[in-house]
């Protein structure tokens, strides 16, 4: 299905001759960006410069944060409202453009536990990572944030109550 949408992808931009590329999901920029989305999930952030560009762009649905580490405080909240998260499904893959660039898109299920009733839910997410000198330049993380703000909402009513 993912391979479906990078094909639409490629057709509708392939009219001017730079855009067109293959797409690749065994390359080092895709191993490169599972590796760093593990260890994001496991709250791994030792070494990151060997991922991250200096001067990164990190987007969450549109908002853009001043680093990557404000962005990840936001998705972060771990701490006070989730037991723990991991990703149960991953696709990744890379578009090789004829022009030079990459752009590697992630396709992931993640899996949140509660702590306010250690129930479970889901999260559907697509991350593009955008490089530059072998460093992620740009993050685009989009998700529909409907689950994850329900939650939010009723962890803030329990703790506004107690």
């Amino acid at each position: 299905m993912h391979k479906l949408y990078i094909f639409i992808f490629l057709v509708l931009f392939s009219c001017n001759n730079n855009n067109i590329g293959i797409v690749k999901n065994s390359d080092k920029y895709s191993l490169k960006s599972t590796k760093f989305i593990n260890k994001c999930m496991n709250n791994d952030f030792e070494g990151m410069d060997e991922f991250l560009s200096e001067s990164i762009t990190f987007k969450i649905n549109s908002t853009v944060y001043a680093s990557f580490k404000d962005g990840l405080k936001k998705l972060n909240l771990n701490s006070k409202v989730l037991n723990k998260f991991s990703i149960i499904d991953l696709e990744t893959s890379t578009i090789f453009f004829k022009d030079g660039n990459h752009l590697t898109t992630q396709y992931l299920d993640c899996i949140y536990q509660s702590k306010l009733n250690y129930s479970n839910f889901y999260i559907r997410s697509v991350l593009t990572y955008k490089w530059l000198n072998n460093k992620i330049i740009e993050v685009n993380c989009t998700f529909d944030p409907t689950s994850f703000n329900n939650h939010i909402a009723n962890y803030q009513d329990l703790t506004q109550k107690n």
